[in-house]
């Protein structure tokens, strides 16, 4: 069957055969069915997806390209580190310290300048974040980069320093500065400057003397880091001379401007670089994206104090304490970049990583399938003491355990002695996850037993690095074989044409020889044609 064969049926419509079998992998097969006046084919094509000197292709693509102001610089290959370039900036503005010169929120230019009993300007910055799905941990570096103006005057070789700003501000005029100094911030003890934005004595994030005009590069991993940790305490960028004026300015003169966000070019920008979280290497694809990860304490019933839940710390605690309190974790992961289709998959493994241990009675840590949705918000509302408000199960009761599904099974369980490294088989809850990416409620890790009121006479300790962790943070490992041939066979279906197809997308063309191939959009199998349609061929690919 090495070449496309014809199956005619112009005289005898009723010796069309009732199914044809599928076409076997690495074929590029036609059967062309005749019809009066018409005729209709099927092709099956190898498999399409790209494999590379063993290494399955992959192109990296980030979800926060919507976002207006981020252009991510894209690559192929093994990934291993992204540069993202962020121009979204929220507002920017300079100020004056004398007022000789009027404050703008709105100019295209910012300016930072010290002149001896005249005027001493500095400038704001503050960048929107909010597409940047990172940890910390996984930022390597990020420069703030800005577009120095001609002319610049630097002749007193004036260091120029970039502050994280540690307090809130506005851009009201009145709110931000005054005659002889500012009115705001105040410091510690009711001094007010400007320089105090960036706190009392505080050094600068970097600095840099400026004699040229052209892109100027400072260094603000640090702050960055800090403002992917904890959004609320960006309050972004000032840059300043450092020196705080007291009364008319005394110098040393300098001037340097900047475009600022509302120039044509050279917009202010943060360059982020960071370490992909999504590898491929050969047919593994490795993910550390975790979308929420935490942990919850419960107390017992003779306990009273505050519950604990905590979906920020860089580890996940899993312990209990006899009579007093015991705790469970979640992880949720982003399979958003693993480009594998479930029946490619032949085993995906949760790797993580005990820090420390106390395991005596040589308990279990168990994995369950969440079966129920939840936010980190939501958890920390809805836990409870004496037991968890959350889910409730079909019975009426509560416990978080329930959260892994009532009387089920876990995927997997091992017994942890000792610190190191662990894996857990969650191939089936993963797959699951593959094909239906809204099923994704993640992962419940527990030792047994379920808790009602308080937990029995054995002390335990299993603590777990998290996504914020420094190093080893929680990771599937997704091991691929080759994705399955498509198959496609075609039938009669009363007086009409059956095309059914597995594994692919489906493609049609007019001309066997020569194409073009073209995805037949919207079709969903089986399809069926009336017998008197315009001749074409079908074939089925894997994307």
């Amino acid at each position: 069957m090495g070449r496309p064969q014809n199956i005619h049926s112009q005289n005898n419509p009723n010796i069309l055969p009732s199914t044809l079998k599928h076409i076997p992998r690495h074929k590029a097969l036609a059967f062309g069915l005749t019809f009066p006046k018409a005729s209709l084919s099927a092709t099956s094509a190898a498999n399409r997806q790209d494999f590379h000197n063993g290494k399955i292709t992959k192109r990296l693509t980030r979800k926060i390209l919507p976002v207006l102001g981020l252009i991510t610089v894209l690559g192929s290959g093994v990934a291993q580190a992204v540069t993202i370039t962020n121009t979204n900036v929220s507002r920017d503005g300079y100020y004056s310290r004398i007022q000789n010169i009027p404050n703008s929120f709105t100019a295209t230019n910012l300016y930072t300048m010290n002149y001896a009993d005249y005027e001493a300007t500095a400038s704001l910055i503050q960048f929107d974040l909010a597409g940047l799905d990172y940890a910390p941990a996984d930022v390597n570096s990020v420069k703030l980069r800005l577009n120095v103006l001609a002319p610049l005057d630097n002749t007193n070789n004036v260091s120029l320093g970039v502050y994280k700003v540690a307090v809130p501000w506005t851009t009201d005029n009145n709110t931000l500065s005054g005659w002889f100094g500012t009115q705001w911030p105040a410091d510690g003890n009711g001094f007010r400057n400007i320089v105090f934005a960036g706190g009392v004595g505080a050094a600068p994030g970097d600095s840099q003397v400026i004699t040229n005009a052209g892109v100027v590069e400072f260094d603000v991993t640090e702050m960055a880091k800090q403002w992917l940790a904890d959004p609320g305490a960006n309050h972004g960028i000032m840059l300043s001379d450092g020196v705080a004026v007291w009364g008319w300015p005394q110098g040393p003169n300098f001037g340097i401007s900047f475009s600022s966000s509302r120039a044509a070019s050279g917009q202010p920008a943060l360059v982020f670089d960071v370490n992909d979280r999504v590898m491929t290497n050969g047919n593994t694809i490795t993910t550390t994206y975790v979308s929420s990860d935490g942990y919850v304490t419960l107390l017992g019933e003779s306990v009273t104090g505050v519950k604990d839940v905590n979906f920020t710390a860089p580890t996940l605690a899993n312990f209990g304490s006899s009579y007093y309190n015991w705790s469970r974790s979640l992880i949720r992961f982003n399979l958003a970049g693993v480009n594998a289709l479930p029946a490619q998959v032949s085993s995906v493994k949760l790797r993580l990583t005990a820090t420390t241990v106390t395991n005596t009675a040589a308990s279990p840590l168990e994995i369950y399938k969440v079966a129920v949705p939840w936010d980190a918000d939501a958890v920390s509302s809805e836990i409870g003491f004496y037991g968890s408000f959350w889910p409730l199960n079909e019975g009426g009761n509560r416990n978080i355990d329930y959260a892994g599904g009532v009387g089920v099974a876990p995927a997997d369980a091992k017994v942890i002695t000792e610190a190191g490294e662990v894996e857990f088989d969650v191939t089936e809850m993963a797959k699951e996850w593959l094909a239906n990416p809204a099923a994704n409620h993640g992962i419940l890790l527990r030792v047994p037993p379920t808790i009602w009121g308080q937990p029995g006479t054995q002390d335990w300790i299993i603590d777990i690095n998290s996504s914020r962790a420094e190093f080893d943070r929680p990771t599937l490992v997704f091991e691929l074989g080759a994705p399955p041939a498509p198959t496609i066979a075609i039938a009669r279906n009363g007086s009409n044409l059956e095309v059914t197809w597995t594994g692919g997308t489906l493609q049609s063309t007019t001309d066997l020889a020569n194409g073009p191939w073209t995805a037949v959009e919207g079709a969903t199998s089986p399809l069926i044609f009336p017998p008197f349609v315009p001749k074409q061929f079908y074939r089925a690919v894997q994307p």
